[in-house]
């Protein structure tokens, strides 16, 4: 298992063949660890979120999530 902040280049963890460098972080919100490239750190739109909970915050649950409709279920068949 990794250490926290540890560093390694992709090619050497089998995950590509360019010299991508990859750092190992927990997640901000569920401690999920799991590697992330370096350079996406320094941008500004960086969240520190593992994908689950980054769509979880986003997109809310039940009635906070943006495509809530009230709870009805649409099957997309119309019948005549």
């Amino acid at each position: 298992m990794p250490i926290e902040g540890q560093i390694k280049r992709d090619y050497e963890l089998g995950l590509g063949n360019k010299s991508t460098k990859l750092i190992w972080l927990p997640c901000r919100a569920c401690s999920k660890q799991r590697w992330v490239r370096l350079s996406d750190m320094v941008n500004p739109a960086f969240t520190g979120l593992c994908h689950t909970c980054c769509l979880r915050f986003r997109n809310g649950k039940g009635s906070l999530s943006p495509n809530w409709k009230g709870g009805i279920k649409y099957i997309g068949i119309v019948l005549f």
